[in-house]
């Protein structure tokens, strides 16, 4: 009897508080909770998170992208925080990851990640899905992060609220870092990993505070055997963080992880 006082206690919360709670679940738990009662029925379509991992889900990547498809067809938030994708990528799947960045473009998304594995034998360039132009000019982006991605805007860069970018295993050109920083007038935290193909970086007209540079590859193309740089390369412009730059980098190493943490809630 207890228990279902309990129950009703819970189900009586307002709906916002209802839907805070479910942002701490994992999307296809969350989802579950629509067989609680009506009340609970399309609660989960108003999460302001979501993210779809591979290893949240269990069956294979084809599962997974028609079911990433079925969610966002039914999804109701009008406003979305975080949008997110980690998976094994395969080519044939550019039509859908295009679907949803469309989607979070749409509804305003403020941090947008972009976490691709190669299920290819080698990681050449035509098999890396190519970042859509839509993408290139949206000026809601707070935070980006993307990996094994193919950036080629073909016309100018509109990143007007993006605080953050990191980027890995991406070839960047000169003209393509140029768009970016011309494009991203208040961005503050520049990362880049795993990266190869320009040969200059220049930060001496933008807002950038924090300058992150890990694993260069020399060379034109990443199968190169050309020896990668081993050491990490930090440049931070603002003169009072100089004191703080120990407890910086140790945040920098841990910012990737604590992300993937917080979005754990509201994932799939």
């Amino acid at each position: 009897m207890a228990d279902d006082d309990d129950d009703d206690r819970i189900t009586a919360l307002p709906e916002s508080v209802l839907v805070h709670i479910l942002s701490f679940l994992p999307i296809h738990d969350a989802i579950k909770t629509e067989a609680l009662s009506k009340r609970w029925q399309f609660l989960w379509t108003y999460l302001p998170s979501i993210q779809f991992r591979q290893a949240n889900y269990p069956t294979a990547n084809e599962g997974l992208v028609g079911f990433v498809d079925n969610t966002l067809a039914v999804f109701n938030c009008s406003k979305l925080e975080k949008f997110g994708v980690d998976f094994d990528y395969e080519p044939h799947f550019a039509p859908n990851v295009n679907s949803g960045i469309q989607f979070a473009a749409g509804k305003g998304v403020e941090e947008l990640f972009l976490e691709f594995d190669s299920v290819a034998d080698d990681l050449y360039e035509d098999v890396r899905y190519e970042l859509p132009q839509v993408l290139y000019t949206n000026s809601s982006f707070e935070r980006l992060r993307f990996s094994l991605c193919r950036v080629i805007p073909k016309g100018n860069v509109v990143w007007n609220s993006l605080k953050k970018l990191s980027v890995g295993y991406v070839k960047l050109s000169d003209g393509v870092i140029e768009k970016i920083l011309a494009g991203s007038p208040v961005l503050e935290v520049l990362e880049l990993y795993n990266y190869w193909g320009f040969s200059r970086l220049d930060l001496s007209n933008t807002s950038v505070k924090k300058l992150i540079l890990k694993e260069f590859w020399e060379g034109d193309d990443e199968n190169d055997d050309s020896e990668e740089d081993d050491e990490d390369d930090e440049h931070d412009d603002s003169e009072e963080d100089d004191d703080n730059d120990s407890e910086e980098e140790e945040s920098d190493g841990e910012d990737h992880d604590s992300e993937e943490e917080e979005d754990d809630g509201g994932t799939r």
